[in-house]
């Protein structure tokens, strides 16, 4: 930006005729940059002032001063995402109780579904961002392998026009994203992506072949950046405790006197946010009242969640181990308390291939 300004003064003193001339010319330059890495902003402002002061009076020659002056701003501002997703965790057991025999299960959910679309979308986009750069940087690779005429360069010039063609398409897709994106487009996007890296991958591999070789672990290694800014890389299944970049789920059994049962469980990531959690355990445990733990730590917030559940307070046997077609099969079964006493006067339920059974109509207590 440039401003400039003249002022004129006249004013006189003891019959003495004054004009003081200041002219002052501003210039501001401004410097923004944008780091999608960690959404800050930098902004670098200059600012030159240059002034020259002109001072006529009727009693002496006319004299000037000139005064410049530079001053430099320099400021940092964490850019703020008009998303952030809200952490709320929730665990869902599968059942209100299982067998002595079985693990429990549950489902632990900290993202709702469309704050988890939503972190989706932003990590293809900063995919889709990494891809195009690369697309840029091979823009004059097919001239440079033409320069050598050999079969292997043929080839892979038209795998890297290949490739960049991939990357323009990933590009149409996402600027065509809808803003009522759903799951469904997400898992497109991310179809698209896993295309792209294949083909940067296969493009990687023909330029080994090539006189630019060099060229190669560079472009191999774009391709697993772009799967991590993707998130289409990370395994879905982890035993133990969860554990990626900013992101730390671990789950423990509390048994009914309050001492650890178990600390290691089985994940399987379902979305953004949301697990199927089974928890491991070689011990046998003892009827009661137990509680599920989990500790969720996102972006260094901690946050812990707990539910209570039944484990082993009901137990079905079958009086023998093999029936045969026109047997009679007799089960036993055993309701306990939270205690571990048993509740003879239980009311029970039961389902045999869409035959249901219940209390006093094929269940018959004390048999």
């Amino acid at each position: 930006r440039l401003e400039d300004r003249l002022l004129v003064y006249e004013f006189d003193i003891n019959d003495e005729s004054y004009e003081i001339d200041l002219h002052e010319n501003l210039f501001v330059n401004d410097l923004i940059s944008i780091i999608v890495a960690d959404n800050t902003v930098y902004l670098e402002e200059l600012l030159n002032i240059q002034e020259t002061i002109s001072v006529t009076t009727s009693a002496v020659n006319t004299f000037s001063v000139n005064l410049e002056e530079f001053i430099s701003f320099g400021d940092s501002v964490i850019g703020i995402n008009p998303f952030v997703p809200s952490v709320n965790p929730e665990i869902q057991m599968v059942k209100s109780g299982f067998l002595i025999t079985e693990n429990p299960k549950f489902e632990l959910e900290y993202y709702s579904e469309n704050d988890a679309v939503k972190i989706d979308q932003q990590q293809i986009v900063n995919a889709t961002s990494i891809a195009n750069q690369l697309q840029e940087d091979l823009a004059s690779t097919p001239g440079e392998l033409l320069n050598k005429l050999g079969t292997n360069e043929i080839t892979t010039a038209i795998q890297v026009i290949e490739t960049r063609n991939t990357i323009y398409q990933l590009e149409d897709q996402v600027e065509q994203i809808p803003e009522d994106v759903n799951a469904e487009d997400i898992k497109q996007l991310q179809e698209k992506v896993e295309e792209v890296t294949e083909s940067i991958d296969e493009t990687a591999k023909k330029l080994e072949e090539t006189h630019l070789v060099d060229k190669a672990p560079e472009i191999e290694k774009s391709a697993e950046t772009i799967r991590e800014a993707a998130d289409i890389t990370q395994n879905v299944n982890q035993t133990g405790t969860w554990k990626t970049t900013g992101e730390n789920i671990t789950t423990r059994i509390i048994a009914p006197d309050g001492s650890i049962f178990a600390d290691e469980a089985f994940f399987e990531k379902e979305r953004e946010g949301k697990f199927d959690v089974e928890v491991l355990s070689e011990v046998v445990a003892k009827p009661g009242i137990y509680t599920v733990e989990s500790t969720i730590t996102v972006d260094e917030t901690e946050y812990t969640i707990n539910e209570e559940f039944a484990w082993g307070l009901v137990s079905l046997n079958t009086k023998k181990s093999t029936y045969y077609p026109g047997d009679t099969a007799e089960f036993e079964i055993v309701v306990l308390d939270s205690v571990g006493s048993p509740v003879c006067d239980a009311n029970l339920v039961m389902s045999i291939n869409g035959t249901m059974l219940s209390s006093g109509a094929g269940i018959t207590p004390n048999a």
